[in-house]
């Protein structure tokens, strides 16, 4: 059966196509702005990734596309072009972007526009055989994960020779998840702050000197003990949308009273910021 290129089913899809793909710049667009005017930060959230899952409701692999597209079309304008004229979706410009310069972009570019998406692949990893592939983790029972990642030898030397030290010691046969469960509990009882904050205890009356510390610019280990387990290690940051932070990443201790202006050590004067919006709240006051 012969159907015309007029049918109007198709000429809507077309349509909705364009639409789409003009939809998809004009939201990188948005992004780069709202990263350059720092706003996903005082909304609350800790980087523009979990603003776009957590505000925007993106997916991740989505956010991850546009995010990383945005910024190489900011340092190769001429993706942006691209993508603008509709020659370039984000999901095909997101494959170049590892090796997308200002130098080579004709030709990768070309490539993206005109080789099938396996094909293009191919050329890409030809180009970084090195290059990490991104770290999958997917939940194969109700209290698994399976963690797909790619290591250097390097590192699976190190975990493979902690394997067979733990062998020696339990005298069990340890698999590598195992084993690297006994690393991380090694590696956490060290320096994790919470469990460390769980292991103090402090008097009552040794506490009370602890919260002013006069005259000592270090905060005291048991004070910087309390204050992670205080905010659960966590960032307590509240954006003017009213969402807190929560990231338990890159964490800082901010006083609220700055230092320099005579605040001090006081737990009520101390709390956990990432450092991205503790460097928010210092430039902006």
């Amino acid at each position: 059966m012969s159907i015309s290129i007029e049918n109007p089913l198709h000429q809507k899809a077309l349509l909705l196509a364009r639409s789409y793909q003009n939809l998809e710049f004009q939201l990188l667009e948005v992004l780069r702005e709202i990263e350059f005017e720092k706003l996903h930060l005082r909304l609350g959230y800790s980087s523009l990734f979990v603003y776009a899952t957590g505000a925007l409701k993106l997916s991740e692999a989505v956010s991850f596309n546009l995010i990383n597209v945005m910024r190489k079309a900011k340092e190769v304008p001429q993706l942006r072009a691209e993508i603008e004229r509709g020659a370039l979706s984000v999901s095909t410009a997101r494959k170049i972007v590892p090796v997308l310069t200002k130098e080579n972009y004709k030709a990768w570019i070309e490539d993206a526009k005109r080789l099938p998406k396996i094909e293009l692949e191919k050329r890409v990893a030809e180009a970084q055989p090195e290059m990490t592939k991104r770290t999958e983790i997917t939940r194969s029972s109700p209290t698994r994960q399976r963690l797909h990642l790619d290591l250097s030898d390097k590192v699976l030397e190190k975990l493979k020779r902690a394997q067979i030290l733990l062998r020696s010691s339990k005298r069990e046969n340890l698999d590598l998840a195992q084993t690297l469960d006994q690393v991380l509990e090694v590696f956490l009882n060290a320096k994790d702050p919470i469990r460390k904050a769980e292991k103090t205890t402090v008097s009552s009356k040794a506490q009370s000197v602890l919260r002013t510390a006069s005259g000592l610019r270090r905060i005291p280990s048991p004070i910087r003990h309390a204050i992670f387990k205080r905010d659960e290690g966590k960032c307590q940051f509240r954006g003017g949308s009213g969402n807190i932070c929560y990231s338990d990443q890159n964490l800082q201790i901010h006083h609220f009273r700055p230092w320099a202006m005579g605040g001090d050590h006081n737990l009520d004067n101390l709390g956990l910021r990432c450092w991205a919006h503790h460097q928010v709240i210092h430039e902006n006051g």
